[in-house]
Formats: C-alpha cells, structure tokens, sequence
C-alpha cells in the first residue's frame, strides 16, 4: 500500500492521494478554527477507526440478513502527553442502529470488529484502551 502527501499551500494544510487516485485532505490542529479547512491527522484517525469498523459490521450484519434502516458511530478519543507526542489512550465508539435487528446478532458483529477484524484498531499502541457500545432503535 502507498499513499503520497502533497502540502496544498505555505501552512500545516495536505492533501494525501492513494494508489487508487482517492484522496484526502488533512490540516494541523495549530491552525486557526477560521483558517482549519479539513480534519487534523488524529481525527482523521478516529474516522479511520469508526470507518474500518462500520465496513465490517455492515458486511457482517448483511451476511446475519440483518437489514439496517439507518447506522451511525459517534466516536471520542481521550490522548495523553507521552514525551513529545500525545497519542490516544482511550477510544469509545457508540454504534446507533436503527430498524428491526437481532441485538444479539448486532452486538456480535459489533465485538467481532472491534476485536478481531479492524485493522486500524489494531494499529494502534496496545496502551490504547477501546470500548464500545450499542444503541438499537
């Protein structure tokens, strides 16, 4: 896998393509909320993260015949001061579902991303602490 990362103008502001021609856009957290234009690197981690798992649990859920009306994640991560970097030491997503679903089936497909298949979770420094959580409506 490679991606390449071009800064778009004289401050903190990217935009990284990958292979495939896809492209994000990323900008430091030191940037002024009116000059921010896209996610910081960390929260684009914990989009990554809630992504990588919200792929797994639809593709689970839909081999389960569960069919879901509506699906969100609300994610937060709490970093710590570690020497000169701050990385995250705890996540806790919270998946909100919608429609008629098994909740037993929900919260499998729900634990087996969390702690089997997600590989940007499973990326992170094993200190990180990752919860979670349902809510079925």
């Amino acid at each position: 896998m490679r991606v390449s990362l071009k800064q778009l103008d004289k401050t903190a502001y990217f935009e990284g393509t990958t292979e495939s021609g896809h492209s994000i856009r990323l900008n430091s957290t030191l940037t002024s909320v009116e000059e921010k234009k896209a996610p910081s690197p960390m929260e684009a981690l914990l989009i990554a993260a809630a992504s990588c798992t919200s792929v797994d649990i639809v593709l689970i859920l839909g081999k389960m015949k569960q069919e879901m009306e509506d699906f969100s994640v609300d994610i937060q991560g709490e970093r710590e001061q570690i020497g000169d970097a701050k990385p995250f030491r705890k996540i806790h997503l919270i998946y909100n579902y919608k429609g008629n679903l098994d909740e037993k089936k929900v919260k499998r497909a729900t634990k087996l991303s969390v702690e089997k298949y997600c590989s940007v979770l499973e990326s992170l420094h094993p200190d990180c602490d990752v919860s979670w959580e349902v809510n079925i409506s």
